[in-house]
């Protein structure tokens, strides 16, 4: 037992360095392993924030502001249908035939990077109770949000979100 652990404790302090080299080193333009943008995901943190509030309080003015014209939905548990940004939009309503009701909701994990100059995308982990058209919606969900920035303003245009079932 000592034997192996006098060869594999050398072993892994190497493989440390090389793996640190490794990242100093990569090749330009390729992302490194921990390819997020710090300032990047605390914007975008913010105004998934300010999103996730506005559908709390059904603030249809501070949705319009950040939900951009092509906005679409897709729900890993319907993975055969989109639901466009208008149909979004008004199941958020009060007043909707198919209302969706967040009552709280909580992120984490954010970590978000740019894909363009003016393209960016961030995945993290919502906790949300809410009810859909009378069915339960509560629990955890990844998501994966992509934005588009025009201007100094950034508005989603797409989301991509699967339940996360726990045992």
């Amino acid at each position: 037992m000592l034997r192996v652990a006098l060869v594999s404790a050398p072993l892994i302090v190497l493989a440390s360095f090389v793996f640190q080299d490794q990242i100093k080193n990569s090749p330009a333009g390729l992302p490194r392993r921990a390819d997020t943008d710090s300032q990047l995901t605390e914007e975008l943190r913010l105004l998934e924030q300010q999103l996730g509030e506005a559908a709390v309080h059904m603030d249809t003015k501070t949705l319009e502001r950040l939900v951009g014209a092509e906005y679409a939905l897709r729900i890993g548990d319907a993975p055969e249908e989109s639901i466009p940004r208008a149909p979004w939009m008004d199941s958020l309503r009060p007043e909707s035939p198919h209302p969706y009701k967040v009552e709280s909701f909580h992120e984490q994990y954010h970590a978000a990077r740019k894909l363009t100059n003016n393209l960016a995308v961030v995945g993290l982990l919502l906790t949300q109770k809410a009810i859909s058209s009378g069915h339960e919606r509560s629990g955890d969900f990844y998501l994966v949000d992509v934005w588009k920035k025009t201007g100094d303003n950034w508005q989603i245009i797409a989301r991509y979100s699967t339940p996360i079932h726990k045992n």
